[in-house]
């Protein structure tokens, strides 16, 4: 049974379209990702799916049936930002929640592992950022649910514990998992499906990260200083596709190509010669929609 299901979403304000006929699904045991640029609109998504807001045309589908309302017993959700009752102890937010779902007792390993006993007796405004998320991690998986909806799921944690999370809390053989995230390495290393998002819209299949690299005709890169190559020498190359930024022109090069690598090495050998990533493959597909 699909564990939920995205139809054809949009959403706009004032006229303005944010999301534009979005849909996507998650299955049991699948991490599926939902990636793009800033304002691409993620956490608009996310909102919508939460019943936080409502779309303006579409609609969500959760365990075959039913709304996010009636079936928030099977669905966990983490905020990138999570606000929960600043002027409770943690101790008393935990045992609020624990009531909610009529749970008995708590999932000591991952209580232990997120080191929640050392801050048990602190108001939650007094918390820091990575604190908080630590709570909210624990809040999200305390009734151990089915479904997990992460927004930005590890930021503000330490990069060696992201890892152990995942692996330790995350991931459960049965549950599905939905998440946003701006690291593209996570992205890359935990998640069995992506969707790219750009502008409201979903712009690829749904793969897997070395799906969506083996896919793309462009298999390398050759990053280079702007200040080192002068006028674009590529600029009516149909060989190669070239995305500057502030500082280096990043040229992509499609399969089998020599004549590109040989041509840099006229003008300059200070450059690097990679294979590209799953960020490289999201600005790939965002330059070819323009």
């Amino acid at each position: 049974m699909t564990m939920l299901q995205a139809n054809n979403i949009s959403f706009s304000i004032q006229g303005t379209s944010i999301l534009r006929n979005v849909s996507l699904e998650v299955n049991p045991g699948e991490i599926v990702a939902l990636l793009g640029q800033n304002g691409s609109g993620k956490t608009t998504f996310i909102e919508l799916l939460c019943n936080m807001m409502k779309c303006s045309s579409g609609n969500f589908a959760f365990f075959g049936k039913g709304n996010f309302d009636q079936n928030k017993q099977n669905i966990g959700v983490l905020w990138d930002n999570p606000v929960i009752f600043p002027m409770l102890k943690v101790k008393e937010i935990i045992g609020f929640t624990r009531r909610i779902y009529n749970i008995s007792e708590l999932p000591r390993d991952i209580y232990d592992f997120l080191e929640l006993d050392k801050i048990k007796n602190r108001f939650f405004y007094q918390l820091s950022k990575g604190e908080r998320k630590r709570v909210a991690i624990f809040l999200s998986v305390l009734h151990n649910p089915s479904l997990l909806i992460l927004d930005e799921p590890t930021a503000d944690l330490d990069p060696m514990i992201r890892e152990v999370i995942w692996r330790n809390i995350f991931k459960s053989k049965n549950r599905g998992v939905l998440f946003t995230t701006h690291l593209w390495e996570e992205a890359g290393k935990y998640a069995t499906k992506i969707y790219f998002i750009y502008e409201g819209k979903i712009i690829s299949k749904a793969l897997s990260p070395q799906e969506l690299i083996n896919e793309s005709a462009y298999q390398q890169k050759i990053v280079i200083s702007k200040e080192l190559s002068g006028t674009d020498p590529f600029e009516n190359d149909e060989n190669v596709l070239v995305i500057p930024d502030d500082k280096f022109l990043k040229i992509y090069l499609k399969r089998e190509d020599t004549k590109t690598l040989q041509k840099v090495q006229t003008r300059t050998y200070n450059f690097s010669l990679m294979p590209v990533e799953l960020e490289d493959i999201y600005q790939i597909l965002v330059m070819i929609k323009k």
